[in-house]
């Protein structure tokens, strides 16, 4: 795919920063966050789970486009920092650690991300070899209370510890958001380039467990791709609670609408 040289798209662009302010992020927070998400777009376009995929690219003149399009829509695709890409491997840690202490909250122990990253067989033929090889930040683990009530606040505090960390870790290359947003999506296509399997893995782990809020933020440039004028009408507050409420009767949400 062809990225370079596709600008962003002022309408979409606008509407997410008003949303990203409606939350009240720190900056740490925001620039976390909008390279969370943007690591997730070669993976999210392809695995859209609110919309149908195929109402999506019937718009356009193929699936190519469509993607250029989709990945392009916050922050273009010309300029990027190559400096970011020495964040790899503390980005990598990260994801790997938050999806650990995800996991941990389950009912069984949770087993190790790293069986699913791709081996290679060393000079004396045992399997010592990985591409990927991330670690646990401890600091995070060793801090982190496991013992608190599981509830969508702890999931929520969870994911925006992440963004914290991610964020700090970003301003060190001195990445605005767009830069961050664009980070993302190279590193994980970096890691997708060495290891498939094990990329998808960890990023298919984080999204399952991830709260209505974050999951609207990810659906966005498919709705606004979709339902553009929809998407335009509709608070970001409201995208969070049709999330929150897939699968429940409907009257339990929809007189926010009117």
């Amino acid at each position: 795919m062809n990225f370079k040289g596709l600008a962003r798209d002022d309408g979409f662009f606008h509407l997410y920063n008003d949303s990203l302010d409606s939350l009240c992020l720190t900056d740490n927070q925001r620039h976390g966050l909008l390279f969370y998400l943007g690591s997730n777009l070669s993976f999210a376009w392809s695995k859209s789970v609110s919309i149908s995929y195929q109402s999506i690219v019937s718009n356009y003149s193929d699936v190519e486009h469509y993607a250029n399009r989709y990945i392009s829509l916050y922050c273009g695709m010309d300029l990027i920092n190559e400096n970011l890409n020495d964040f790899f491997e503390e980005a990598l840690n990260l994801f790997y650690t938050a999806d650990y202490i995800l996991r941990s909250l389950g009912d069984s122990e949770p087993t190790d991300l790293k069986d699913s990253f791709r081996h290679y067989k060393g000079i004396d033929g045992t399997l010592d070899i990985k591409m990927l090889n991330p670690n646990f930040d401890q600091d995070w683990i060793e801090n982190f209370n496991f013992n608190a009530p599981k509830r969508l606040a702890l999931f929520n505090e969870i994911y925006y510890q992440l963004f914290e960390k991610l964020g700090s870790k970003l301003k060190k290359f001195g990445s605005n958001f767009e830069d961050s947003y664009r980070a993302g999506f190279h590193i994980a296509s970096t890691g997708f380039h060495y290891d498939a399997k094990g990329t998808m893995s960890l990023l298919d782990s984080l999204f399952k467990a991830q709260p209505p809020v974050i999951l609207a933020l990810r659906e966005a440039p498919s709705l606004y791709m979709a339902y553009g004028e929809e998407f335009r009408k509709n608070h970001i507050f409201t995208n969070i609670l049709q999330l929150a409420c897939q699968g429940n009767d409907q009257k339990l949400y929809m007189p926010i609408h009117w």
